[in-house]
């Protein structure tokens, strides 16, 4: 897996688009499902655009609403056993609405979690993919909070 930071869709597949969605603090938003804590996100449906997918997970799983969605890049992603080329989009949002928390999906739980406590909660917060995606998503808040 590698990190691409891009404006730019890739032409590759698609098979997953998630979300770094922020409070007004600044805090992330992570979901609980079987794995553990990560980013709400998940496989686009057929003929559904990224930003359609975005939407609709974000929504399912952390009963949430999100505005002003940037496109932060993708993970170019080869398949276990075969040469297949896959992208996994990564977006960044901020929080709209809260509602109330429904588990009707696939999560569990949904928390906002202050930065300096992530990795109490991702267990791949020390990847390096994972860090330069974060590193892309903080730099886009920030010009996002002027």
């Amino acid at each position: 897996m590698q990190w691409y930071p891009s404006e730019i869709l890739p032409s590759l597949p698609v098979t997953q688009v998630s979300g770094f969605i922020f409070d007004k603090e600044k805090r992330l938003l992570l979901v609980k499902n079987k794995s553990g804590w990560t980013l709400p996100g998940g496989k686009p449906e057929s003929n559904e655009q990224p930003l359609d997918t975005l939407y609709r997970e974000v929504l399912e799983e952390a009963s949430v609403s999100v505005s002003d969605p940037k496109f932060l890049g993708f993970v170019k992603v080869t398949a276990s056993g075969s040469k297949q080329v896959f992208s996994q989009l990564r977006y960044i949002a901020l929080l709209r609405k809260s509602l109330a928390f429904a588990d009707e999906y696939e999560t569990s739980e949904r928390i906002f979690v202050k930065l300096n406590e992530l990795e109490n909660y991702i267990s791949y917060y020390n990847g390096k993919t994972f860090k330069l995606q974060l590193e892309s998503a903080l730099s886009v808040l920030r010009g996002l909070s002027n």
